[in-house]
């Protein structure tokens, strides 16, 4: 590696006027698709193939094809004043005009349905009854739902919203609220919303951010770079993303999960490049910088052998985790759906062109402007800032001074104590058992969760919109909005021939009442079909009789041939126009609910509950039990469509795989950290500490969102919504998983780091491996906890920073995805990696380095089989005390 950094860093020099030039054409040009890359996601997604509902699909289209592509978009109006809805003259006004607007825009093939109180009240084709299901018991509100015939995810779909805001927006009453609902309308006030939020997120996230990378560079010129670097990352990684949005589905969540990886890991790198370039900076003397000795022409030989020793470490660190990182996103690759591989793939790119940018434009940068970033090493110098030539000569001096004066207890900072501590015997076994046991009560809920795809999760919090979607859930239920189509299709070897056998149909009545009956949250009203109207039955021979009605009146232009002595009861005898009528609403909604081919029928469920909540798994598995008891004795298979059975389908679907996902990056994360630390026990021992945070976060989540744990804060953010929102477990888990493994690559980087040199300087002074070997790893670890634990730290409160900005975001689904990020992170750095992971390490001793060349080395060891104790003192087995002084222990 250490060949390979000096020829890149030779390169970099060479070519570093191309690399940054080529950094901004690219970045300009990727920019340009940036712009529209949020407007190109969306929170819906198609079924995956060879589920239930991907068949009944397929099926739907075979029997009705306009409804197979259905999409609803709904004008919801409210009454403010206490007024009826109905008796508002404007509302009938606002009705005709909406539906003569819309008939004149759209051909019929598109515009497939038009339902509003009044027009099913005059229409001929409809019920009088079933205008009752559009208004309030209260009579407040109503609504107007329009029936498209596209798939909601369809810009013509989205356009329509758009089209029918406007025309609300003609009309503005003091009294009636109105607002468009539907996943249409939903798709650009999500739009609409994470733009806002990311303006938010980043408002906040990213000063505080670099105020902290501030403290910890102890230098404000050297926040140049990570806020370079962002801007050329963001512009890279959303204009890709763009690109790739054009030909497959992108989650919605990923432009703020892809902003808030971008700030982290953008200011992580830089932290870990700059601390160690400011720290190889500082060895530089004035002998050194007053040498003639170059590298190439132009470049003397201490600065190339300061950033070449930066990218040898910092940048091998860097590398290692961002390709683990980017490794562990692409194992949502795992999951067959589009609408999940796509976040993995947008995490994946951002991670990867994060590294890029930062590896190639960081150093070509600190050769393009040597003079502006050398003369900054004195913490928070001012000077720096001016045009003092011998700034940087003065900090050398006065911190060489400082070292060379400063006692030894001084080095005995909190991270020395906190490592003799941790390292100690018992105390590194009791800090194990205490913090798993601490996590026990979280890992009992960890993969336990209530899963949701509550579309109130994904509205902004307070909109209108949200205001005017929860209303409508407590008058009509969220059915309305989402209904379920029940197709019951005639088997080949039916004994009858089509579905107008009265056999068929009283078999069908009884299904479609088990409905009502058994599952939950569903009543008689929220069933239409072709034998129930607004909650009523019909029984066949009224169909017959309508029919007949029908046929001979000639849809109703001769009611005169109807002898109103032969009418049963309970038709009107005396108004044979008024029964014609409802006789052709009859019949129309008959035919509307048959398939052409007279082999199908179906049924609309709407409920009062949330199809896509967490409950409306119990309505998915309710429904399917219905089907498999009706199914036979129908001679029929019943197949369900609609956004309730392809959403659980899918959920349910997908997690049989989320165990095949866990396991291969456990093997990824093994094998990685096999292949660059050539142990075994160093792999094992981190893929367990990663997995105790990633079981401590999921547990502490479903606290939170399903259990409420945390709503007597009242804080938005942490309010519990009855279930996590599913995707955030699956994306969630890979990204909780390349956090834990780059801060753990990172102190074992620089733990192997000093335990090669001690073995130098052993060699050099005679020491052999008995002598010296259990302290060597002892010494490693307790040195490599001092030196970077308080840039693990601050790279943690960095990452927390910006991951906290999620929190402020109106979108509950982002606020979720927040707290897992912030409290993974906050317990990794503090918990796992400054306090667990040290005590592991000095509880397993040199065995850290087994069977790699490393533990060879020192396999002759004197006998010591652990280190008890640590505080200048390691002492063995057999009870001797070997005193370490720090000239041994570097």
């Amino acid at each position: 590696m250490e060949r390979f950094s000096e020829k890149y860093t030779k390169n970099i020099y060479r070519y570093k006027y191309v690399v940054l030039g080529l950094w901004m054409v690219a970045a300009g040009c990727f920019a340009v698709f940036a712009t529209s890359f949020i407007e190109k996601c969306s929170q819906a997604f198609n079924p995956l193939p060879g589920t239930d509902s991907a068949n009944a699909v397929d099926m739907m289209a075979k029997y009705f094809p306009t409804q197979s592509t259905a999409t609803n978009i709904l004008v919801y109006f409210e009454s403010t004043d206490g007024v009826n809805i109905t008796d508002k003259a404007y509302f009938h006004e606002f009705d005709n005009y909406l539906r003569a607007d819309m008939e004149a825009k759209y051909p019929p093939e598109f515009l497939s349905q038009y339902v509003s109180y009044y027009q099913l009240v005059n229409a001929t084709k409809n019920p009088v009854t079933a205008a009752e299901s559009t208004i309030s018991p209260d009579g407040l509100t109503t609504f107007i739902a329009i029936t498209i015939s596209v798939m909601s995810t369809e810009k013509a779909a989205t356009d329509c919203a758009d089209h029918v805001q406007d025309v609300v927006n003609l009309f503005r009453w003091n009294e009636t609220r109105a607002t468009c609902l539907g996943l249409p309308s939903f798709i650009n006030t999500i739009v609409t919303s994470t733009e806002a939020n990311l303006g938010t997120v980043d408002a906040i996230s990213i000063p505080t951010a670099m105020l902290v990378l501030m403290w910890i560079l102890q230098s404000p010129r050297l926040l140049v770079l990570p806020l370079l670097n962002m801007g050329l990352t963001a512009a890279s990684a959303f204009g890709i993303m763009s690109i790739v949005a054009g030909w497959m589905s992108v989650n919605s969540v990923a432009p703020s999960l892809m902003m808030s990886i971008l700030v982290a890991m953008s200011i992580d790198y830089n932290l870990f490049l700059l601390t160690r370039y400011r720290e190889e900076l500082l060895k530089v003397t004035q002998e050194d910088r007053d040498s003639t000795e170059e590298t190439l022409p132009g470049l003397p030989s201490w600065r190339y052998k300061v950033i070449s020793t930066m990218i040898n470490t910092a940048g091998e660190t860097i590398t290692v985790s961002a390709g683990t990182l980017g490794i562990c996103f692409c194992g949502l690759l795992i999951i067959p759906m589009n609408f999940i591989q796509s976040v993995g793939i947008a995490n994946g790119i951002t991670i990867f062109v994060t590294l890029f940018i930062n590896i190639t434009v960081t150093p070509s940068m600190l050769f393009v402007f040597p003079g502006f970033f050398e003369k900054c090493t004195a913490p928070f110098s001012l000077k720096c800032w001016g045009n003092n030539d011998d700034g940087y000569e003065k900090t050398l001096e006065d911190d060489e001074k400082d070292s060379e004066t400063a006692p030894g207890d001084a080095k005995r900072n909190i991270w020395w104590r906190l490592a003799t501590f941790s390292m100690s015997f018992p105390n590194n076994l009791v800090i194990i058992f205490a913090i798993v046991a601490a996590t026990i009560p979280f890992d009992i809920f960890a993969f336990n969760n209530k899963h949701t795809d509550a579309m109130n999760l994904f509205l902004p919090r307070d909109a209108d919109t949200t205001k005017a979607y929860e209303d409508m859930a407590g008058r009509f239920g969220l059915g309305t909005l989402y209904p379920t189509q029940a197709l019951v299709a005639l088997r080949d070897n039916a004994p009858y021939k089509t579905v107008n056998d009265v056999r068929f149909y009283n078999q069908v009545a009884k299904f479609a009442l088990a409905l009502t009956e058994d599952v939950p949250y569903v009543a008689k009203t929220d069933i239409q079909g072709p034998m129930f109207v607004a909650g009523h039955i019909i029984e066949y021979p009224e169909i017959e009789f309508c029919q007949e009605v029908v046929e001979i009146t000639e849809n109703c232009k001769n009611v005169s041939v109807i002898d109103p002595s032969i009418l049963p009861p309970p038709y009107n005898k005396t108004n044979l126009t008024s029964l014609c009528i409802d006789c052709i609403g009859l019949v129309y909604t008959h035919t509307i609910f048959t398939a052409e081919n007279k082999r199908a029928i179906y049924f609309e469920i709407s409920g009062e509950t949330d199809p896509l909540g967490p409950h409306g798994a119990d309505m998915r598995n309710a429904m399917l039990d219905v089907a498999k008891r009706f199914a036979d004795s129908m001679n029929a298979d019943v197949y369900y469509c609609g956004y309730n059975p392809i959403t659980w389908d899918t959920i349910w679907e997908v997690f049989k795989y989320f165990g095949t996902m866990i396991i291969v990056e456990g093997i990824v994360v093994f094998v990685i950290l096999t292949y660059v630390f050539k142990s075994l026990l160093i792999p094992l021992r981190a893929v367990g500490t990663i997995f105790l945070t990633v079981a401590f976060t999921f547990g502490f989540c479903d606290l939170v969102y399903e259990h409420n744990i945390l709503g007597w804060t009242g804080i938005d953010a942490f309010k519990g919504v009855d279930g996590v929102e599913w995707t955030n477990t699956l994306v969630l888990f890979s990204m909780i998983v390349g956090i834990g493994l780059d801060y753990d690559i990172f102190l074992l980087t620089r733990i192997k780091e000093y335990y090669d040199e001690a073995r130098e300087e052993d060699e050099k002074h005679g020491f052999t491996d008995d002598e010296v070997e259990p302290k060597r790893t002892l010494v490693a670890i307790h040195k490599g906890l001092c030196d970077t634990g308080h840039i693990i730290t601050a790279a943690g409160l960095i990452m927390a920073v910006a991951f906290s900005g999620l929190f402020f975001s109106t979108i509950e689904a982002i606020n979720q995805m927040g707290f897992y990020l912030v409290f993974s992170v906050l317990f990794d750095t503090f918990v796992v990696r400054s306090v667990l992971v040290p005590a592991l390490m000095s509880l397993i001793g040199k065995y850290n380095w087994w069977p790699g060349p490393l533990f060879k080395e020192c396999r002759k060891s004197n006998g010591y089989e652990s280190l008890s104790t640590f505080d200048g003192i390691a002492t063995g087995v057999n009870g001797e005390s070997n005193e370490i002084n720090d000239g041994e222990a570097e």
